[in-house]
């Protein structure tokens, strides 16, 4: 990556954890997200009622980003739990701030913008950071055979085409300023999901005019995504109608697989849930584990090189410790910068390669038939 696209690109804050709605300097890949078992949400008061009731929705927001799927809250045993919310409670916190909330609606209608995008005004607001024990929320899921998504997540490029009703067409990066952009962002912080936006600079408007997004030309959005390094690629058109609905069709890249949806709504926020909303579900689908059903005994040798001093070895072994697939982590042999590690699984092989995928500080050295031959997996750590 040369030196001006790297500082071209532009990193907008997701409020929380260590998102960004836009690309970082590097192949975007996974990323570790923290505040996994964290909430914060505005209260009305400090006092007791108010207090359950925050800690109720907290915890189903917790719940929410754990898991990835709204499904898992209606399961009974996170039916009881939200019931018994504070039991789950570790530490809790209050700050003053504000918040935006929609603005009154003139008494004399509001036009077409208004109806799409909401007008927000500023409030003074109290809010309440809430957080929960990981121990008894994990033994909660684990319990009720619930999967558990792992911190490292999947980054999800998306490239977003709006046709307003006058008939002009533009594309959405990381500069433009549309509220589309904030329900993302939003989206992002509340389901621990990196979202990212492309710069669209020359190159990016080069290598995929509108013209492609629009039509959702798979090959060329593929092509376009590929100095991002994403892990899947969302890709949306959206025609906003003289009647002020918002029309659209998307399509979802992960892996080898490609799946086209539509979504029709009349307010950006609840129209962009159902796209990105869908779009989590299928990661979590796929990297959530449900670790009771995991009857593995199986240990693999996982040889690293790259490892440099006292601190990439700690931070290796702490990474690899923390992986949902992996009950226990022993050292079999240090020797100069490789290190080989006894990893003790919950699942399988398998299941520790597609968490390994998601990294960008893990480059496989040993792929394809080398696997199959040797009893390790073999990378080189980068960070």
């Amino acid at each position: 990556m040369n030196k001006a696209f790297r500082e071209s690109l532009i990193v907008l804050p997701a409020l929380f954890l260590t998102l960004a709605i836009a690309m970082v300097a590097m192949p975007a890949n996974a990323l570790p997200v923290e505040g996994l078992y964290n909430h914060e949400l505005p209260v009305a008061n400090q006092g007791d009622a108010e207090r359950r009731r925050a800690y109720r929705e907290a915890l189903a927001a917790v719940i929410l980003k754990v898991t990835g799927e709204t499904r898992w809250l209606q399961r009974p045993q996170v039916q009881t739990a939200l019931q018994n919310a504070q039991s789950f409670v570790e530490e809790v916190g209050f700050r003053t701030g504000v918040r935006q909330v929609p603005a009154v609606p003139d008494q004399t209608g509001a036009d077409l913008d208004d109806v799409i995008s909401p007008q927000l005004v500023t409030q003074p607001a109290i809010f309440i950071n809430v957080r929960f024990s990981r121990t008894l929320i994990d033994d909660l899921l684990d319990a009720a055979n619930i999967p558990i998504w792992d911190r490292n997540r999947p980054t999800v490029l998306v490239w977003i085409s709006i046709q307003s009703a006058n008939g002009q067409r533009s594309l959405l990066g990381s500069d433009s300023e549309h509220q589309i952009l904030e329900v993302i962002q939003e989206f992002s912080r509340q389901r621990g999901v990196p979202f990212l936006i492309p710069v669209l600079d020359f190159v990016d408007r080069r290598s995929l005019p509108v013209a492609d997004v629009w039509s959702l030309n798979q090959d060329a959005i593929r092509a376009a995504s590929a100095r991002y390094g994403a892990d899947s690629i969302l890709a949306g058109r959206i025609l906003v109608t003289p009647a002020g609905e918002l029309v659209g069709l998307w399509q979802f890249q992960f892996r080898d697989n490609v799946e086209t949806f539509d979504a029709v709504d009349s307010e950006i926020s609840r129209y962009m849930q159902l796209p990105l909303d869908r779009v989590v579900g299928r990661l979590a689908g796929h990297f959530s584990i449900v670790r009771n059903t995991l009857q593995s005994n199986e240990t693999v040798m996982l040889r690293v090189d790259g490892i440099q001093d006292i601190a990439s070895f700690e931070s290796l072994v702490s990474y690899v410790r923390e992986l949902a697939v992996v009950r226990n982590v022993e050292l079999a042999r240090l020797d100069g910068a490789t290190l080989e590690l006894n990893v003790a699984l919950s699942g399988t092989r398998t299941h520790l390669r597609e968490f390994l995928s998601l990294d960008r500080d893990f480059a496989v050295v040993e792929t394809g038939a080398n696997l199959g031959e040797r009893d390790f997996l073999h990378y080189r750590w980068t960070r």
